[in-house]
């Protein structure tokens, strides 16, 4: 049987696993009180780890699902204003209990280079300088990628790395449109540049490693997600990208622990990966993690075209515990 692109089987069982899911949300706004737009907002831990981002939309909200309980620090920056950093308790009543934060941006930063933490996204030098020019053609190809303006993107991208030669994420912007023009073979070298020019930025590794599980080449994409978990251990897709790979390869234990931390950093972005884990639960032998995961997935995608043959899967799983269940004691 087939669900999705991903194989069903079914072996024997171990304890299940719950997922806390908190939700932190806002409305950011600038410091004559108008809505902000397109403020990078990122909750980090005590470890420094990455638990989630997202950007404020054009009425200024913003959402980060998927949290686990703790204590964090919320950075909001955007270009041309202070960096916002503040302190927030992820708790509640109950593991899907919302935490409301708004983000009022006191101080404007002049002139138009970035901020420290401007440079930090971008895995650069605190001393680095980027010419604005090419930051500005920079942020019109992301404009135009989400605006699915291809073309207009690439042509973006090209100004960007005309003005500034040594702006690495200029060459990732542009593999990441080459491969949607499926023009690979130049993707895989803008990557490879952009990847030269700063070893220390993860995300040309990630999109590099992402296109070659696409192709099933998944040892070297394996090697490039690897690098790019070490970089920067707190981006959930490197996570799953890189438990992808190990499960294309059948190492499970490897794909159980990639999968599991980049849905535990975000599960709003899992789609087939809980399927993925799901799997590599039964291969383990570990049916209770394995129906519990297909039960959250249908939960995340209530009108999935294979949501039949996976409750038809979870019964098949129940049946199969149900045999190993110990009789009560009198």
């Amino acid at each position: 049987m087939k669900i999705g692109l991903v194989r069903i089987l079914v072996l024997l069982a171990v304890i299940p696993t719950m997922t806390q899911a908190y939700t932190l949300e806002g409305t950011v706004y600038a410091p004559d009180g108008q809505l902000l737009p397109d403020v990078l907002i990122r909750l980090i831990d005590i470890q420094r780890r990455e638990y989630g981002r997202d950007y404020s939309d054009r009425n200024g909200a913003y959402r980060i699902s998927g949290l686990p309980k703790g204590l964090f620090e919320l950075h909001a920056t955007k270009h041309g204003y202070q960096e916002q950093v503040f302190e927030v308790s992820i708790t509640g009543p109950s593991p899907r209990s919302t935490i409301y934060r708004d983000i009022n941006f006191s101080d404007i930063q002049p002139g138009s280079r970035l901020t420290r933490a401007g440079l930090s996204d971008f895995y650069l030098p605190m001393d680095h300088r980027i010419l604005p020019s090419a930051l500005k053609h920079f942020n019109k190809g992301m404009k135009y990628i989400e605006k699915e303006k291809i073309d207009k993107a690439l042509k973006a991208f090209d100004k960007s790395i005309a003005q500034d030669g040594s702006f690495s994420r200029a060459y990732t912007g542009r593999g990441i449109v080459l491969l949607k023009m499926f023009r690979f073979e130049e993707a895989a070298a803008a990557f490879e540049t952009a990847a030269t020019l700063n070893p220390a930025d993860p995300l040309p590794l990630l999109n590099h490693g992402i296109h070659l599980n696409q192709n099933g080449n998944y040892e070297k994409s394996e090697e490039l997600l690897r690098q790019a978990v070490e970089l920067d251990p707190g981006i959930p897709k490197s996570h799953l990208a890189l438990g992808e790979s190990y499960y294309r390869m059948e190492q499970w234990e490897k794909a159980e622990f990639e999968l599991s931390q980049g849905m535990m950093f975000n599960p709003a972005i899992s789609k087939n990966h809980r399927l993925m884990l799901a799997n590599t639960y039964v291969h383990m032998n570990r049916l209770a993690d394995a129906r519990d995961q297909y039960s959250l997935y249908l939960r995340e995608n209530p009108y999935a075209e294979n949501e039949k043959d996976i409750q038809e899967q979870i019964r098949k799983i129940e049946s199969k515990l149900s045999m190993y269940q110990l009789p009560d004691m009198d």
